[in-house]
């Protein structure tokens, strides 16, 4: 019916990567008019509240006034015992930071999910638990559920003051990169400046 029109080719196409990116139609056109309201990220925690999901012996505190350090992680074995080699030669803190990135949807509103409904999170945070306790580093975990994960890395840094955030490099395809966008470029794009992004490879 449309012959060979490169528009309708280009709708076509355009159509695809919205919904191979998890976004509805009418989310895209709402988007593109400018109409999409703010979704609300889930509350910061407070440091107590974090302290209390961290890995601790028997009555020891959190020592808030030491440097703090986020790694932002989705389970990097390398990534994490770096992180806690580097706290432990700075005299650090670590926050280990797991987001569950949710896709879009008609209302834009976010999954309720929590850590107890996310075994890959909670592996996640053993494993790091693991690691800090052979470097005798004190660890905070922190769950997220958010459909921004750069932002939410970079509210976590800057409401936390940390002394430095880590990262790894991604393993995705390119085009993967392309349509969910790279995260490690946001935020090195709107990191404050006194914080340092060290990123392992």
């Amino acid at each position: 019916k449309y012959g060979t029109s490169a528009h309708y080719a280009l709708y076509t196409f355009i159509g695809l990567l919205l919904m191979s990116a998890g976004s509805s139609a009418s989310y895209g056109i709402r988007y593109l008019l400018g109409k999409v309201p703010a979704t609300a990220l889930p509350p910061i925690p407070s440091a107590a509240s974090v302290a209390a999901g961290a890995q601790l012996a028997p009555g020891e505190q959190i020592d808030m006034t030491r440097p703090r350090v986020l790694v932002a992680t989705r389970g990097g074995r390398k990534l994490i015992d770096f992180a806690a080699n580097y706290c432990h030669k700075t005299n650090s803190v670590l926050f280990v930071l797991f987001i569950r990135k949710v896709n879009v949807v008609i209302t834009g509103s976010v999954s309720a999910m929590t850590l107890r409904e996310d075994p890959d999170a909670a592996a996640v945070f053993q494993m790091a638990a693991d690691a800090c306790q052979k470097q005798g580093v004190q660890m905070l975990p922190i769950y997220a559920v958010s459909q921004d994960v750069p932002y939410t890395i970079l509210d976590f840094a800057v409401t936390y003051g940390v002394e430095a955030l880590l990262m790894g490099v991604s393993r995705e395809g390119t085009l993967l990169r392309a349509l969910r966008g790279d995260v490690l470029t946001a935020v090195a794009d709107n990191l404050p400046s006194e914080i340092p992004l060290l990123i392992h490879a």
